[in-house]
């Protein structure tokens, strides 16, 4: 039996893929195993068993990350798991240095600092290597999700305590999963840069509607439980994750408002600047009103 089962979920990837599984077969810790789920691609991914004798593809009908993560750890026996994006990479001591992290058994979770990278996989200063960080209980994560998917380093038991992947969720749906974990088990932190999060125009973490609407949901949940019992620090991590996500969602929606109104796509940018209106108004006035809306010589919008 492997020591560590590697879960790619795969939809349409695309050429990234390729550099993704390379990343995990160049890791210096060896005694993997890694599935590719393939949720319903248009694209043939049959080329994918034939990269590594320890690579298997597995296919099913297009029904979202939550089930595609699902049907790979449910496919899969290692002790441990490990999730990647099929667009991010890993750098080669990445499993390695975490495993070593996971020694004690209180340890139910380990994660790992990023870096990003673009299309092209040059890096980026887009998203400092600050915004993961150790934390103490999931009392952070409530205020904060500073765990990203393709970071993760996973005790398989903590699954019988945390349950799977909620399939309703599809964009917070590891935010879902970090918090369940972290309520019974440690977390570890791995300080060095182990992964390379690659930005472009297809990433799903970009449709802020979605992920605001699930998010709530998440605290909302978490504070009925924390409110029967009568865990008035969780209350108040709660109310403070609920403020902080509406500054920050609600500063990205102004963010798109601004690209939909340089575009003079109207009806996107009604819809984006009254979201963000909602949100988070102090920020979105104060903005709108030192927003440069004329360059000279022309009516259009400041790039």
């Amino acid at each position: 039996m492997p020591g560590i089962s590697v879960i790619i979920p795969a939809y349409n990837p695309g050429r990234f893929l390729e550099e993704t599984l390379q990343s995990v077969i160049a890791q210096t810790y060896t005694d993997w195993e890694c599935v590719v789920v393939d949720d319903g691609s248009k694209e043939d991914l049959c080329w994918v068993a034939t990269r590594h004798p320890q690579i298997r593809l597995i296919q099913q009908e297009n029904r979202g990350l939550s089930i595609a993560r699902n049907r790979g750890i449910l496919a899969t026996t290692a002790e441990y798991i490990a999730f990647v994006d099929a667009d991010d990479l890993w750098l080669p001591t990445k499993l390695e240095r975490q495993l070593a992290r996971m020694e004690d058994p209180a340890i139910g979770l380990c994660h790992a600092q990023f870096a990003v990278i673009d299309a092209e996989g040059r890096r980026s200063e887009i998203g400092s290597p600050a915004q993961f960080y150790a934390f103490e209980t999931f009392r952070d994560l409530l205020r904060h999700n500073c765990v990203g998917v393709s970071s993760v380093l996973l005790r398989r038991e903590a699954l019988a305590v945390s349950g799977l992947f909620d399939p309703m969720l599809r964009t917070a749906q590891d935010h879902d999963m970090w918090v369940k974990i972290t309520r019974h088990y440690q977390s570890a932190f791995v300080p060095t840069v182990e992964i390379l999060y690659r930005v472009h125009g297809n990433n799903l973490s970009g449709d802020f509607r979605l992920t605001y609407e699930e998010v709530m949901r998440i605290l909302r949940k978490n504070l009925e439980l924390a409110t029967r019992q009568g865990d008035t620090t969780a209350i108040e991590a709660v109310r403070d994750g609920v403020r902080r996500y509406r500054a920050s969602l609600g500063s990205t929606a102004f963010d798109a408002a601004r690209t939909r109104l340089r575009q003079r796509k109207w009806r996107e940018f009604f819809s984006a600047y009254w979201f963000a209106l909602q949100r988070y108004p102090g920020y979105v006035v104060k903005s709108t009103l030192t927003y440069p809306f004329h360059r000279r010589g022309g009516t259009g919008p400041v790039r």
